[in-house]
């Protein structure tokens, strides 16, 4: 297994987004507050899987993944992220279990000056064969 990235996570499912919307949207308004997340833990990614162990286990083989965003959308809104995500942007993986897709949201190595997530966005596109 070759590591080629690592670092904490802060994350979320799509589906467990819903009833959190208000409470998180107010407390983004305050200074230090930490975005939308429902997880935390370490993550890998290697040369054909996406690592996270800590409160929740998840692993994804790269060749599940339909497909890689970055930015906010209509789930996890742009007022979740202090400072209206001027300084970070999610990543939004979409991959396959079954017949069954499933929609995470991560904030890598995140600081109070922004996070890691284009690093990890980028490496994620280049693994995946997916032009800019």
């Amino acid at each position: 297994m070759n590591i080629l990235l690592s670092g904490l996570v802060l994350w979320t499912f799509q589906d467990e987004i819903g009833n959190d919307n208000l409470k998180f949207e107010i407390r983004s308004l305050f200074s230090g507050s930490p975005p939308l997340y429902h997880h935390e833990g370490n993550i890998i990614l290697t040369d054909y899987n996406l690592y996270i162990e800590g409160d929740e286990d998840l692993s994804i083989n790269l060749s599940d993944i339909t497909e890689i965003y970055m930015g906010f959308d209509e789930y996890y809104k742009r007022t979740f992220a202090r400072n209206a995500g001027m300084l970070w942007q999610p990543i939004r993986i979409t991959y396959d279990v079954g017949r069954e897709s499933v929609i995470v949201y991560l904030i890598v190595d995140l600081t109070f000056w922004g996070a890691a997530n284009n690093n990890w966005f980028q490496a994620l596109k280049e693994l995946l064969g997916v032009s800019s």
